[in-house]
């Protein structure tokens, strides 16, 4: 992950993923930069907070934040 990468989500950004066509938003609500991790709260998927460390969704996600 770049820092320009880390530095694009912050807690409190929302984010938005498609997933099987479907658009799910969520909040970031922590981030581990050791890790290259981030916690999201989906909104709508009733699975609450979840650690998302897959370095593709680092650049997908960086283009979302609102």
């Amino acid at each position: 992950m770049t820092d320009a990468e880390k530095a694009a989500l912050a807690k409190g950004d929302r984010v938005f993923y498609l997933n099987l066509g479907k658009m799910t938003a969520g909040t970031v609500v922590s981030r581990d930069d050791a890790n290259d991790r981030i916690t999201i709260n989906w909104d709508d998927t009733g699975m609450g907070a979840v650690p998302i460390n897959v370095p593709g969704f680092w650049s997908y996600a960086n283009r979302r934040v609102l």
